[in-house]
């Protein structure tokens, strides 16, 4: 409860003090620290292992540690590569198009900084390599080694906390302070985008549309700030309300967490590039393509089909109720 306490008001002091620019050099800065240590600790593996490279690689590959692709049907499987395609795919356009985003692309100079920005941003994937090593090195490490029996048990249902354990157990003092310092970051940079994304929302789309239409810049600047504040205390209700669920594992959390509404998102970004849809269709679909995941996590359906079904059902449901021919053109009016 401290933790996400402090994460929160540092979260929301920040972005009132300098806004989108704090948000976007703190992912920025959070990427170097990310990238820096990443690296890091698979030097510090290699050196610390007492296999050579062949045998390891080996070795992970009879414990079944090196299969790219799953190809199980079962939907309850989690990480497959249908998995990956169907629901990948989804929840990344619904994610890219979040305002979060928008903030960001509106933050450019021009319509060809913001194409750099991706294209760049596209080129760091090679990043996600490297973790994938890290836990791979982490594999060979402790099998080693040996982990504590408390610990072994828990890392049956929770394979991530292994890090954190490698990090106080491992790491030299010093640099631990590092890594520890990392992981506050990287809970602010999350939740510093979302309460910025939040305000922004709520101050364009119903703070100045349906409570005070003709105030002064000054007056919405002050009323943003004062929503921060209450998304900021929303978000930590939030936070100790999951909390409970935090015996599944961050990995699982950070993917199933958004698939809860990201499927109406996506639903509605086809929707509108269709030129289907008004607020009141808009309505019900979200309310069909919440009860649709709400249906697939009681099924054990892995969550990564939540996104595209649900919104799958929100696109059928509202084009059944407008009844109107899609416009193809992609210049909707």
């Amino acid at each position: 409860m401290g933790c996400a306490l402090f994460v929160v008001a540092i979260s929301v002091l920040w972005c009132v003090l300098a806004g989108i620019k704090t948000v976007i050099w703190t992912d920025f800065l959070l990427f170097v620290l990310f990238s820096v240590g990443a690296v890091f600790v698979l030097i510090f593996l290699m050196l610390n292992v007492d296999q050579i490279l062949t045998d390891a690689v080996i070795w992970l590959d009879d414990q079944a540690k090196l299969v790219l692709f799953d190809f199980s049907t079962d939907p309850a499987v989690r990480y497959t590569i249908w998995a990956g395609v169907i629901g990948g795919i989804a929840l990344n356009v619904a994610q890219g198009s979040t305002q979060g985003t928008w903030q960001r692309v509106k933050a450019c100079r021009s319509a060809q900084d913001a194409k750099k920005a991706y294209n760049f941003a596209a080129l760091f994937y090679v990043m996600h390599i490297v973790i994938l090593g890290v836990g791979l090195g982490l594999s060979v490490f402790y099998a080693e080694r040996g982990v504590p029996e408390a610990l072994s048990a828990a890392l049956q249902v929770s394979p991530d906390r292994i890090f954190p354990h490698f990090i106080v157990t491992e790491i030299p003092v010093g640099i631990s302070g590092f890594f520890i310092a990392a992981i506050f970051a990287a809970a602010i940079s999350t939740l510093d985008s979302a309460l910025a994304e939040s305000s922004d929302l709520t101050i364009a789309h119903i703070y100045s549309r349906y409570v005070n239409k003709s105030a002064s810049e000054r007056h919405y600047l002050f009323a943003a700030r004062v929503c921060l504040v209450a998304w900021g205390l929303v978000f930590f209700g939030v936070a100790l309300f999951f909390s409970r669920y935090s015996d599944q594992g961050l990995l699982d959390l950070t993917f199933k967490l958004p698939n809860y509404i990201y499927g109406a998102i996506f639903g509605s970004i086809v929707l509108a590039r269709f030129g289907i849809g008004r607020f009141r269709s808009f309505a019900c679909g979200f309310v069909v393509a919440c009860s649709v995941v709400g249906i697939l996590a009681y099924a054990g359906v892995a969550f990564f089909y939540w996104c595209p079904v649900a919104g799958l059902a929100m696109v059928l449901v509202v084009w059944a109720i407008e009844r109107t021919r899609p416009e193809t053109s992609g210049i909707a009016v």
